[in-house]
């Protein structure tokens, strides 16, 4: 039988343990109130905004431990995403996207967001809009700060 295990393997240890990975965080269907949209109607009224989140993220240990400070925060991003609804009028979901993404990347664990954003209300019903954007760490040339 032909062994295939790597030459460096040492039995009872698993290849990858010592090696950070990766792991995925995601907030789905988070809704809040937006004053967000270009037409005079829409600056009246905040507007219900759906938001869905996936962050790539390196993981700095190998092993974890069971504190906070080991892993990216949810609650820092909701409060994050709080600040941004808090803050002004944006006119464009693609503005309020990429804003999503800039704080998010603004952890340097944090190695891409997907970023999906839609309106709840504007067409009673008939109809969501909304944009899906994807920023890499790399690709992001724009400058974003904390709110």
């Amino acid at each position: 039988m032909l062994d295939t295990t790597p030459a460096h393997h040492h039995p009872g240890t698993d290849p990858g343990q010592d090696e950070p990975g990766i792991y995925e965080i995601f907030l789905r269907d988070v809704v809040m109130p937006f004053r967000i949209g270009v037409y005079p109607s829409e600056h009246k009224t905040p507007q219900r905004v759906r938001i869905d989140l996936d962050l790539d993220v390196r993981q700095d240990r190998a092993t974890l431990t069971d504190d906070i400070g080991d892993v990216v925060s949810y609650d820092d991003i909701m409060n994050n995403l709080r600040q941004i609804a808090a803050g002004e009028h944006i006119n464009l979901l693609e503005v309020l996207a990429e804003r999503i993404a800039g704080l998010c990347l603004g952890d340097p664990r944090v190695l891409r967001v997907r970023v999906a954003v839609a309106k709840l209300d504007i067409y009673g019903g008939t109809g969501i809009p909304g944009i899906r954007i994807e920023r890499r760490r790399k690709a992001l040339s724009l400058p974003y700060k904390e709110v």
